[in-house]
This record gives C-alpha cells, structure tokens and sequence, in this order.
C-alpha cells in the first residue's frame, strides 16, 4: 500500500521539494525522513504516479534554473549553489542535459528552449 499524505501527494512532493533544493543531501532517504516514512514506501508511490524522485528533483531544478536564468542576474555560480550542485561546472554539464544550451546561451536567448 503506497502512502498518500493530505493532498495530491504529487503537489505535496513538489512543493517540499522546492523548499530544499539547495541541499546536496536531496535524495530518497531525506525526503523520505522529511515525510515519515520508508524510502520503500516512498519509492513504490513515485513509481504509482508514473515518476522517480530524481525525475522530479531535475524537472524542479531545471524551471528553476531556467527562471533565474531569465528573471535574475544571479550568476551561474550562484543559480548552481541555490540548486545544490556542488560546482558551476556540475550545474551547466545538467543544464546542458535539460536543455541543449549552456547557462550562459540561455540567459541570452530564453526563449531558446
């Protein structure tokens, strides 16, 4: 039986997901511990909604690098520390991944993507 906490569980995730995604330590035994339950548990329902945890993480972490990117003059450095990525050079490798552009190509052209 999978846990389904008050709410969508899937806006319920999403949402505590966003409040930590500067932490390196985001992973299925964190979140699990976050929500009081076993990561098996937690496991089984990301997989009844059609998803993984690390799906979820990069679909947050890339909207949100894509909006500061757009909206702020963070620099990259900065975007990469607040999304938890342990070095820019680690933040643009994924951003590549997620978009087909680099940080940089982004924030010159947004509507790129």
């Amino acid at each position: 039986q999978a846990f389904t906490p008050p709410g969508d569980f899937m806006t319920v995730l999403r949402s505590m997901l966003a409040l930590h995604l500067d932490r390196l330590d985001l992973n299925v035994d964190y979140v699990a511990r976050l929500f009081g339950i076993s990561r098996q548990s937690l496991q089984r329902t990301l997989k009844a909604n059609g998803t993984t945890l690390m799906k979820e993480i990069a679909v947050l972490k890339k909207n949100r690098a894509c909006d500061d990117l757009a909206k702020t003059h963070k620099t990259i450095s900065e975007i990469a520390t607040a999304l938890g990525f342990g070095s820019a050079v680690s933040f643009t490798r994924a951003f590549k991944t997620w978009t087909g552009q680099s940080p940089s190509d982004f924030r010159r052209n947004p509507k790129g993507t």
